[in-house]
């Protein structure tokens, strides 16, 4: 039978019955009879009461109004008195303190409802009539609706009421009328838990669940301390639920249950991941009603119970437990959590299911799936989702790292990149091999493979290693592991020669000399080297191209779109030696655009980075040879930005530096480079100059050389050639006496520097330290040395040679842009000098010609004056002219009558003037005669046979000074210049390339494609490339000139700078494996070789001649023999010697 239980309003009445607490109040009160009268104790009593916590504060009220015996006004007159007292302790106790206010006090006997309250809500007639009879007790003012309200109530408590009511009539007068009231005993309940049970397949872990269901009507009756208990555990999820101390509370009150009670007991206990809830659900399993959510809870706990280590579950039955409810979802969830789930073979659809299962409870997805879910996109080919799904776990296992680098092999990921690397550090051997050797995987996780397999057992895994760091274009440690082991850039040449033109420069500057040993290790072997399967076909192709010729193109073209390959055609065809020289810089940079949308490998990658770097660094050395200033501010720029970009490697900085001492340019961010990592070089020194030059501060760029020059100990021809520099921008700034004391030091440096230019700097110092005297007597020396000649006495036209050497001198700081204060002053106070030991007619004309020159300024009177001095003396004309010219008073038509007047009076008087003579005369339009060495020849012809056997005709691509030198020269010959070659130079160039094999013999630097050569390179095709060569270099069209040749002495000379040529000798000797071949004088085999004096001597002879058209006699050569003693050369026998492109565009 079905009874409906009336409901309490308040918290507490959503939980209990009414007659509960009618119950709980008589309980309650039932104590006051042995507390006696006393307020105090009576109160006490109620609150220590079992069923005190049961009662809402409405009902406690009543309790409290029973304690204190509350009687009606009329019938306690005591009670009313004392009720006043209390009224007046209350307003002394609530009086107004010092931080203002007022707190009134109230007790529970306040906590009544009020009367519309209590009179509206669902409380039982005998409590509502109760409340109202207290409040009129306690009210001012009263409505007298409310006693309508009251006689309804007393209508409805004469039916019957609980037998609380009676016993609260004894405990409080007011309640009085409660006596005459039958009582009524509670029928037994009758409960149906069906909705109740069917409610508990919750979560027992959901505390929310929990609290819902504890809301419902409980099913059975519980004692008041059960009731208690289940107050507590209410009160406890009412706030921060603590679970783990519900079964203390339990205790003894909700412990051993039947029926529904024992499920009620089990979800506690199972809320509070108690063990025993396992005892407590066997007891109840085979109860029918319960048995399903017995059965399931069970399953539940044992899912997330850490205590139960025996229990065998099937998880496919839990992932599959039927049901929409809490309890079913929650297993379903909790199996697919646990890891043990994933030992079984799923489907990829039921993991999907698991996984929409886990996302829709809000739940953290394991791991384990994920990786299941991600190895299953991997597998389908949607390996930008397995990427997704992988970079967020961590990685446990080898078989999880395996998996990992499969994926990033196929779909970048910074994150999984970093994730592998770590994991790498704890993998297992097998593992980080197979890192190692996949070779799509990021470069950072093939490296760090190989660096552990290194460090554990580097010789096992030494071709793998080294594969790895080729593949990844880790430069610096391939070069660490092949200086470690000589013999593998013997087996691995084109690894080597990538090394040496990928080495990062910071790195290869410290190490540079075991850099070029790698390279000629591996220019040896790589004939005989089988191909390398590491390197693709296009690495090859541009290993080959940057180091010398291409081996094969097409691989390049492939890769390449058709504007790209053109432009790189142009490119190199302009570059070649046959080429125009001239490339757009915008063309390279179209190039490099194209190149920079090709998906490359890393190395590949670099290797075009490099060839592009080349392509501008050898553009840039083509304009700066130019002689043209536009293209030499475009190189400019073009080698400041080279040098400016990041991570460059040492070939780059190398040819920047190279082009720096060839051309004196100033690059500033090389300057910066070098001092931020190579402060302590040479090279630093140099380059500092070179830029403090271009700045303007000479001093400075002075001081730069000379200590770039001393830092350099093996190498003595390079550093006296700095030392010279040095010498010029002293004489620049106007720091003589310092450049006077550098060559005191270094006496060698006599033979580097003309007289005239050490009587400049000794000159304008003595002046400017104020011996005047001594730098006039100096000069009216040198110049009575120079005229004297063989004779001891003087002749009877030494003192006007001795004026006419004067001013010529005193033109000296014009012709080389030089300070001339203290120069030009000293001269003319020697002219002076001289003056007064006699005059001349030509003394005469020549004041009358200066006159004219400087104020009359007369075209027609200086032109007469000019050609009678040249009827005395044609070379003094001749120069009387030069000077007219070059004051840039005249201008146009004045100008071209005075250079047409020097040219007539010239060609009618060249026979009179040797070349020697003739080399300060720039206004006669006379081309230098060149007479071109051996060593330049041999350059000339190794560079076209390179470009006759590439497969594309283009020639190598790898610069250098001695390329730039022979292609300017054969690009001049004929047009500013007249080339030709000395017989000594030809005999010894036909002697040294008779056959293919001795000409292959001289490519000790250079890669060759030796298969191609064979090919192309036979007998009769060299014969016939040496004659062209020679005729490229014969443009002089008086070639044969050895009948005019008179014989020149050149012991003396020779003998005379014999300390110069000991330290020749001794670096000769150091650079070459064999012997130099070298001439004995006196006992020491030191001096140049014969036919290196025999060039010597034609060059003076040549110099002595009054050939047509020739303005200079020039020896281009690399050959240190002639370029250390250039400068002494030139002043004794009037031949210049020129050994690279900046100082041949200087001699133009």
């Amino acid at each position: 039978m079905r009874r409906r239980c009336v409901h309490v309003g308040g918290a507490l009445g959503r939980f209990i019955g009414v007659s509960s607490l009618e119950q709980y109040l008589l309980h309650c009160i039932s104590d006051l009879q042995r507390a006696g009268d006393d307020a105090g104790r009576r109160k006490r009593a109620i609150n220590k009461s079992e069923t005190w916590d049961l009662l809402n504060k409405n009902w406690k009220a009543l309790a409290v109004l029973a304690a204190e015996k509350t009687a009606p006004k009329a019938v306690d007159k005591d009670g009313i008195e004392n009720k006043q007292n209390n009224i007046v302790n209350r307003n002394h106790r609530n009086r107004i303190g010092r931080r203002g206010g007022r707190k009134s006090r109230v007790g529970l006997e306040d906590h009544l409802p009020t009367p519309q309250q209590v009179i509206i809500s669902e409380n039982p007639a005998a409590f509502k009539l109760s409340v109202l009879i207290a409040q009129k007790h306690k009210m001012t003012s009263w409505d007298k609706s409310f006693d309508e309200q009251m006689d309804i109530l007393r209508l409805e408590c004469s039916q019957g009421v609980h037998p609380v009511w009676s016993r609260l009539a004894r405990e409080a007068p007011i309640f009085a009328e409660f006596e005459r009231f039958d009582i009524i005993d509670e029928e037994a309940k009758v409960y149906d838990s069906k909705e109740w049970i069917k409610a508990a397949n919750l979560n027992p872990n959901d505390v929310n669940s929990v609290r819902k269901w504890l809301d419902m009507e409980i099913p059975f009756s519980l004692t008041s301390g059960q009731a208690l208990c289940l107050e507590k555990i209410r009160k406890d999820l009412a706030g921060k639920p603590r679970p783990l101390t519900w079964p203390q509370i339990m205790k003894g009150k909700l412990r051993n249950l039947e029926n529904e009670g024992a499920l009620l007991e089990s979800i506690l206990l199972l809320s509070a991941n108690s063990i025993e809830a396992l005892d407590v659900l066997e007891k109840i399993k085979d109860i029918a009603e319960m048995k399903e959510v017995v059965a399931k809870q069970r399953k539940l706990f044992l899912l997330n119970s850490e205590y139960v280590k025996d229990q065998k579950l099937d998880f496919t039955q839990l992932i599959d437990q039927k049901g929409e409810d809490e309890l079913s979802n929650a297993i379903r969830v909790e199996a697919w959590k646990k890891d043990e789930m994933y030992t079984y073979e799923l489907p990829i659809k039921t993991l999907q299911m698991g996984f929409e299962i886990l996302e829709n409870a809000n739940e953290n997805i394991p791991e384990v799936l994920l990786w299941h879910l991600g190895l299953h996109e991997f597998k389908i080919g949607n390996f930008d989702e397995a990427i997704k799904i992988i970079e967020k776990l961590s990685i446990d296992t080898d078989e999880e790292l395996t998996i990992a680098i499969e994926a990033i092999s196929k779909s970048p990921s910074e994150k999984l990149e970093e994730a592998i690397l770590e994991s790498l550090k704890n993998a297992g051997e097998e593992c980080v091999v197979f890192a190692m050797r996949c070779v799509d995987a990021p470069p950072k996780i093939q490296l760090e493979a190989s660096k552990i397999l290194s460090n554990n057992d580097s010789i096992r895994y030494t071709d793998d290693i080294l594969s790895v760091l080729t593949r990844t274009a880790d430069i610096e440690n391939l070069a660490d592991k092949m200086n470690s082991d000589k013999s593998l850039s013997l087996v691995y040449p084109f690894r080597a020669l990538m090394v040496w033109h990928l080495m990062p420069a910071v790195t290869g500057i410290k190490n540079i000399e075991q850099l070029i040993g790698l390279r000629k290790q591996a220019l040896i072997s790589l004939e005989e080297s089988e191909k390398d399967d590491v390197l693709s076909d296009v690495s090859i192709s541009l290993i080959s191209l940057l180091g010398g010729v291409p081996s094969n193109m097409d691989s390049i073209h492939k890769i390449l779109d058709k504007g790209a390959i053109i432009v790189l055609n142009q490119v190199r065809k302009a570059l070649s030696s046959d080429g125009s020289g001239v490339v757009k810089n915008s063309l390279i940079a179209s190039l490099e655009e194209s190149i920079g949308e090709i998906e490359l490998s890393t190395l590949d990658r670099r290797l075009f980075d490099a060839l592009i770097d080349s392509l501008y660094l050898n553009s840039s050395a083509m304009q700066l040879q130019s002689g043209n200033v536009e293209k030499e501010e475009n190189a400019l720029s073009t080698l400041e930005r080279l040098a400016a970009k990041e991570n460059n490697t040492i070939r780059t900085i190398r040819a920047l530096t190279n082009l720096v001492k060839e051309h004196n340019i100033g690059i500033e961010s090389l300057e910066k480079w070098y001092r931020i990592h190579d402060k302590e070089s040479s090279e630093y020194q140099i380059i500092r100059a070179a830029l403090q030059k271009e700045n303007g501060n000479r001093l400075n760029a002075a001081r730069a050389y000379k200590e770039g020059a001393l830092k350099i100990e093996d190498n003595y021809e390079e550093s006296s050639l700095i030392l010279r520099k040095a010498m010029i921008e002293y004489a620049h700034s106007g720091t003589w006496r310092e450049a006077v004391e550098l060559l005191d030091q270094r006496p060698e440096l006599e033979t580097l520097l003309t007289q005239r230019f050490q009587l400049y700097l000794r000159t304008c110092a003595d002046n400017n330290s104020g011996k005047t005297d001594i730098a006039t007597k100096r000069l009216i020396r040198f110049v009575s040395d120079q005229e004297k000649g063989r004779k001891e006495e003087f002749d009877s036209d030494y003192n006007r040679r001795r004026k006419e050497a004067l001013e010529l001198i005193q033109r000296y700081p014009d012709e080389h842009n030089l300070p001339d204060k203290n120069f030009k002053g000293r001269v003319k106070a020697a002219l002076l000098t001289l003056e007064k030991s006699g005059g001349s007619r030509e003394s005469d004309l020549e004041r009358r010609f200066q006159l004219e020159l400087h104020e009359m300024k007369d075209i027609f009177e200086l032109t007469l004056l000019g050609e009678q001095i040249a009827e005395q003396n044609p070379l003094r004309g001749i120069r009387r002219f030069e000077e007219a010219i070059e004051t840039d008073y005249f201008k146009g038509r004045q100008v071209k009558q005075l250079r047409d007047t020097q040219r007539a009076v010239f060609v009618s008087q060249r026979t009179n003037i040797p070349i020697k003579d003739r080399r300060t005369l720039k206004n006669l339009g006379l081309k230098p005669l060149i007479l071109v060495d051996t060593n330049v020849l041999i350059h000339a012809l190794k560079d076209d046979l390179l470009q006759e056997i590439s497969n594309d005709d283009f020639g190598s691509f790898d610069w250098s000074v001695e390329r730039s030198f022979h292609m300017m020269l054969r690009r001049q010959g004929g047009k500013e210049t007249f080339l030709s070659i000395p017989p000594a130079a030809l005999s010894e160039f036909n002697n040294r390339v008779k056959t293919p094999n001795a000409v292959l013999g001289l490519f000790n630097d250079t890669y060759i494609d030796r298969k191609q050569w064979k090919k192309k390179v036979t007998p009769d095709f060299l014969k016939k490339k040496v004659k062209q060569i020679c005729k490229s270099f014969s443009t002089w069209p008086q070639e044969d000139y050895s009948n005019k040749l008179s014989k020149i002495e050149l012991e003396e000379f020779l003998l005379k700078h014999e300390n110069i040529f000991e330290l020749v000798d001794e670096q000769k000797r150091k650079r070459n494996d064999d012997i130099p071949i070298r001439t004995e004088l006196n006992g020491k085999e030191i001096y140049p070789e014969g036919g290196d004096m025999e060039i010597m001597r034609d060059a003076a002879s040549l110099a002595s001649l009054p050939l047509q058209e020739i303005g200079s006699i020039l020896v281009a050569t690399r050959d240190s023999d002639f370029r250390l003693v250039s400068r002494a050369l030139e002043e004794e026998y009037g031949f210049g010697v020129v050994s690279d492109a900046q100082q041949l565009n200087s001699r133009i």
